[in-house]
């Protein structure tokens, strides 16, 4: 508490960090209510969610790297930042996303549980059913990763889940050669763990989800 500046010591001499009326925390992460000193409740931290669902899916910002001030006034005023802007995702997830970043609270879900089956209905509704697909999976040194990740984009894998240590990427089975790829992916250092497989997931631009996401699942 004392870290955040929400509480103080009563024998506190001198300026503190944070005063009455002051704002204190970093706009890009901030819901409106907060940027304009208004009381907050559990939907300020809907907003937060929204924030971070958008960073999750797009690997950004939901109103981009503007300086403080810019961002304040997107939050407040500018209109609301649409994942399928941004990446090659189903336009279905915009509305529950835009629904949690409402500039006013009264709009927002009322509560996390909400949101979540928003969510859930929308990519259970456009991902559709498993189909075999081929997987590549690698684990180890960073440039080892960030080259296997150029490589894996350059031949069409959906890049599913990132790290700067790891990288899982799928492609439906029928879309590649399996031998063609394994062929391409040696060379990497002795600490480089690389598995390439088969398993099955369900499939919709780049929303990937299903077994083969467990590589212990599948990984020889």
């Amino acid at each position: 508490m004392l870290d955040f500046g929400l509480v103080k010591l009563t024998d506190q001499v001198g300026p503190g960090l944070t005063s009455s009326r002051s704002m204190l925390g970093t706009p890009a992460a901030m819901a409106p209510e907060q940027m304009r000193g208004q009381s907050v409740d559990p939907r300020t931290d809907i907003y937060a969610l929204g924030l971070l669902v958008f960073h999750m899916l797009t690997g950004q910002p939901a109103f981009g790297g503007a300086p403080g001030v810019v961002q304040s006034y997107l939050q407040v005023h500018g209109p609301r930042p649409r994942p399928s802007s941004k990446v090659d995702i189903d336009p279905a997830i915009d509305e529950p996303v835009a629904r949690a970043l409402a500039p006013e609270p009264a709009a927002r879900f009322p509560d996390a549980r909400s949101f979540g089956q928003a969510l859930r209905a929308v990519i259970h509704g456009v991902i559709g059913d498993e189909i075999e697909v081929a997987v590549l999976y690698i684990e180890g040194d960073a440039a080892d990763v960030l080259a296997a990740t150029e490589f894996a984009q350059s031949v069409g894998l959906i890049v599913a889940l990132t790290a700067p240590d790891s990288m899982l990427a799928v492609v439906p089975r029928h879309r590649v050669d399996v031998s063609a790829v394994r062929n391409k992916i040696s060379g990497f250092s002795a600490q480089t763990r690389v598995a390439l497989g088969v398993s099955t997931a369900t499939v919709n631009g780049a929303l990937v989800d299903g077994p083969a996401l467990d590589v212990e699942g599948w990984a020889p």
